[in-house]
C-alpha cells in the first residue's frame, strides 16, 4: 500500500530533523516488491494438486456427494488451479515464500538502490538508507563507512531490529519513524560532530517494483 501524504511528510520532516541535529545524509525508500517470484504461483499449485490427490485418495470406497465422476478425477487439478489463483494475493503468496530468499531479494535491492542514488558518494561517507520491502516484510538499514565508524555495528544492528519489529506493528511508514528514531539515540553520543552538507536531494523514495 502506498504511502499516505500524512506520512510522507511525517517522514520527510523527521529526515530533516535527524540530518539538522547529526552529520548523516538519510534517504527513506519503500518498495512494493524486490522480485516478482515466479515461483510461487506453482509452488501454490504443487501444494494443492497434491492436498487434492491425498483428499481423493483418503476417500476411496466412501460414498461422495453426488457429483459426476469426472468432477472427482478432475478435484486435484481443480484444488492446484485455486491454490493457484489464490497466490495472486499477497498475503496467500507470502505462505509460498521462503523468508531466506525473501530477505536476499530485498537486500539486493536495497544495495542496488544505495547504488544508483549515490548514497556512498557524500563528503563525510555519511550516506543512510532505510529500506522498506513490504511484500517480503523486510526492513534493512543500509550506512555508508562514517555511519558505520560513528555508531558501531552493533548500533546498526539495534536499529535495523527496531525498524523490522515496527514494519511488523505498524507498517512502512512506522518501520521508517521507528527507524529514525533509533538512529537519532544512537547518534547521541555524537552530538558535537558538524553536521553534513546537504549532498542528496531525495529524502523519500517510493517504488512499486516487481510485479
Amino acid at each position: 500500500m502506498p504511502l499516505s501524504a500524512n506520512e510522507r511528510h511525517r517522514i520527510t520532516a523527521r529526515i530533516s530533523e535527524l540530518e539538522s541535529r547529526h552529520p548523516v545524509q538519510a534517504v527513506a525508500s519503500v518498495v512494493d516488491k524486490s522480485d516478482a517470484y515466479p515461483e510461487l504461483p506453482w509452488r501454490a499449485f504443487a501444494l494443492g494438486v497434491s492436498l487434492g490427490t491425498l483428499a481423493l485418495l483418503l476417500t476411496v470406497g466412501r460414498s461422495l456427494p453426488g457429483l459426476p465422476a469426472g468432477f472427482w478425477l478432475l478435484f486435484p487439478l481443480l484444488a492446484g488451479l485455486a491454490l493457484m489463483a489464490g497466490s495472486l494475493i499477497p498475503t496467500v503468496a507470502r505462505w509460498f515464500l521462503f523468508q531466506h530468499r525473501a530477505e536476499t531479494e530485498a537486500r539486493q535491492l536495497a544495495e542496488t538502490q544505495f547504488l544508483a542514488h549515490e548514497l556512498f558518494a557524500t563528503k563525510e561517507r555519511c550516506g543512510v538508507l532505510l529500506f522498506i520491502s513490504s511484500f517480503e516484510r523486510v526492513a534493512l538499514l543500509r550506512a555508508d563507512r562514517g555511519v558505520t565508524e560513528m555508531v558501531g555495528g552493533a548500533g546498526l544492528r539495534h536499529v535495523g531490529a527496531t525498524m523490522q519489529a515496527a514494519l511488523l506493528e505498524r507498517g512502512a511508514a512506522g518501520a521508517i519513524e521507528a527507524g529514525l528514531e533509533a538512529l537519532d539515540v544512537e547518534m547521541q553520543a555524537q552530538a558535537g560532530a558538524a553536521r553534513a552538507a546537504n549532498e542528496i536531494a531525495e529524502a523519500l523514495i517510493e517504488e512499486q517494483g516487481h510485479s
